[in-house]
């Protein structure tokens, strides 16, 4: 039988100006899955906005619309990360 790995819904969102950062956070965190310690005893599901897998996105509706209706609420995330700047 296959041991079943636990999953943390990790809720990012960050505005435009930190796209780096947001690139950065998203890299370690596949990055730390991968990791020794980590690997086959926890699996990250990174929740944004910009991942196309979780967005449907409709033509009848706004992306805004689209984001809210596709993807998981900060609430519903084990961990949340907000990356601000300016």
């Amino acid at each position: 039988m296959t041991k079943s790995v636990p999953l943390l819904r990790v809720f990012l969102s960050s505005p435009g100006d930190v796209s780096e950062e947001r690139a950065l956070a998203k890299r370690t965190l596949h990055e730390l899955s991968a990791q020794s310690l980590l690997r086959g005893r926890v699996a990250f599901e990174v929740v944004a906005w910009d991942e196309p897998s979780l967005v449907p996105m409709s033509a009848s509706l706004t992306p805004q619309e689209a984001v809210n209706r596709g993807i998981y609420s900060p609430a519903e995330c084990d961990v949340v990360i907000f990356i601000l700047w300016s």
